[in-house]
């Protein structure tokens, strides 16, 4: 058998924790993962709540990273933070 479709999505800037929660409850953990690999990103306030909300099929990510590191960066988020 060959790998799984993956369906991925994220939720640009939009959202508040309230919204997050809501989405991860009301759709997300809704979703058939036995055909398709499912991995969410949300925005990166909400990554840690989100992920612990969502049932084990489904993975989440950052939606982007700096690729200079730490340093004088306004508005970005590193890998290393």
């Amino acid at each position: 058998m060959g790998r799984k479709p993956i369906v991925g999505g994220n939720w640009k800037c939009n959202l508040d924790a309230k919204g997050a929660k809501a989405l991860v409850a009301d759709v997300l953990n809704g979703i058939d993962t036995a055909k398709v690999d499912v991995v969410v990103a949300p925005v990166f306030l909400h990554i840690e709540s989100v992920v612990a909300g969502l049932k084990k099929e489904i993975e989440g990510a950052g939606q982007n990273c700096n690729f200079k590191g730490n340093g004088a960066y306004t508005g970005e988020i590193s890998a290393e933070q």
